[in-house]
């Protein structure tokens, strides 16, 4: 089910194995309309930054 791909890990492993676009489709996906929590994966791309994976 989608509930169990939507797990703070999965988007983690994802943000980090895809980096930039993962966060981009993510957001874009929240802002059309797809019931995805943006916030989480604006807050994994932030600490993905902060520890050096994305670059700011």
């Amino acid at each position: 089910m989608i509930v169990g791909l939507l797990s703070l890990d999965n988007i983690q492993e994802i943000a980090r194995q895809y980096g930039y676009w993962a966060v981009f489709i993510g957001i874009t996906s929240e802002n059309a309309g797809i019931p995805i929590p943006g916030e989480t994966i604006i807050i994994i791309g932030g600490v993905l930054a902060g520890s050096g994976n994305l670059n700011y």
